[in-house]
């Protein structure tokens, strides 16, 4: 690519701007159901209540509100501050390219793929925890790169960032899930075979009683027993598209009304297997490929080209790639699509958001098994 990287840059600002002023001018500012309970908890805080049992694990975002809650700055501040954080999170997906190729012209349309995912610059207008979330990922990201690189102060940006991340949303839960796993795959050299597996069999417990406990608010076997694939559908049953996003439930379906909300979920899919597994396969099926029925058919056609780009990609660097970190990167894509299918899928799909950053930057390291790139376009001196 002619293009030298100083102008590379300048052309990701420029991309990055336009979106976000597009958005601005077409949209303006959302505020949408979650956000009214969003805006109440940070009032909450700002008055010292910071335990809400549901809301707690949205405590990240809450703080983050509350800050322009105590200084009493109106809403739009709230979105210059989620534009801003954004941007230097576009910047973080550059750097960490950067540093795995060494290539310029990889970190261009590596950042490049991750900008032309276009609602991940949308959400920056939405009072959700969206943009937060998915530029705190960026950041994760960013530190893990440059610790895995061998700069050790970069740990410490990578457990604030998880802490942030884990607290942001209850979704963060499986990149702790995927870091925990890896230090256990690590682990199995420095520990005796039965340590390792009793430690293996200790995590699961704690992992089980921790995703248990952050359930408990929701209501996972009562949206199973109306058929919704993505979430709020049977509200509006005339809406297009309904049909394939909404099941027929069985009129012999069996529930059990009485054990905690992930208990109760494992036996709805023991004693009702076929609903169960094909309610979860479609909400994993219009989670990853992103496909909305009532989308339109250039809409959905753009989102599962961006998205198959990105997973042959990551699929290529899993495949070629034989370093531990791999295992990392499988077990987070693994869980968050796992918890996908044992949840709901969202209306406006939101929540493919926690994948994209990582299809940007391991599924651009993938794609160099192609040998797309100029031997001459190595890393220099910025």
């Amino acid at each position: 690519m002619n293009l030298s990287p100083k102008y590379q840059r300048l052309v990701l600002i420029a991309i990055f701007s336009i979106f976000n002023v597009l958005w601005y001018l077409k949209y303006g500012i959302k505020e949408v159901c979650d956000s009214e309970r969003y805006f109440e908890y940070a009032e909450a805080i700002c008055h010292g209540q910071f335990y809400q049992e549901h809301n707690i694990w949205y405590i990240g975002y809450g703080l983050f509100l509350a800050f322009f809650k105590h200084f009493h700055l109106p809403t739009i501040y709230i979105v210059i501050a989620q534009v801003l954080i954004s941007f230097f999170s576009v910047w973080a997906i550059y750097k960490s390219i950067l540093e795995l190729t060494e290539k310029y012209v990889i970190a261009f349309f590596g950042t490049l793929y991750y900008l032309f995912f276009i609602e991940i610059t949308g959400w920056n207008f939405y009072i959700l925890t969206e943009s937060i979330y998915t530029s705190a990922l960026c950041f994760f990201i960013f530190f893990t790169v440059r610790w895995q690189k061998g700069s050790i102060y970069n740990l410490f940006g990578v457990i604030i960032m998880l802490i942030i991340i884990f607290w942001l949303r209850p979704m963060g839960v499986c990149l702790l899930g995927a870091v925990v796993c890896y230090t256990w795959i690590i682990l199995n050299d420095r520990m005796t075979k039965v340590w390792w597996i009793g430690l293996g069999f200790l995590l699961l417990v704690l992992s089980f009683c921790l995703v248990s406990n952050m359930l408990q608010t929701f209501y996972l076997v009562e949206n199973y027993a109306i058929g919704e694939v993505v979430f709020g559908i049977s509200r509006i049953p005339k809406y297009p598209g309904h049909e394939y996003i909404l099941l027929e439930v069985p009129q012999n379906l069996y529930i059990r009304k009485e054990g905690s909300v992930l208990g109760r979920a494992g036996w709805f899919f023991i004693e009702n297997p076929v609903y169960a597994f094909k309610l979860m396969g479609l909400k994993i099926f219009f989670f990853i490929t992103h496909l909305k029925p009532y989308n339109s058919l250039i809409h959905n056609i753009y989102n599962v080209i961006l998205l198959v780009l990105g997973y042959v990609g990551l699929f290529l660097f899993l495949m070629k790639n034989k370093m531990l970190f791999r295992y990392f990167i499988a077990f987070y894509f693994f869980c968050f699509i796992l918890m996908i299918g044992f949840t709901s899928e969202d209306w406006d799909g939101r929540f493919i958001v926690g994948l994209v950053p990582f299809l940007a930057v391991w599924g651009s390291l993938g794609w160099t098994a192609f040998k797309m790139v100029r031997k001459t376009d190595i890393k220099q001196e910025i």
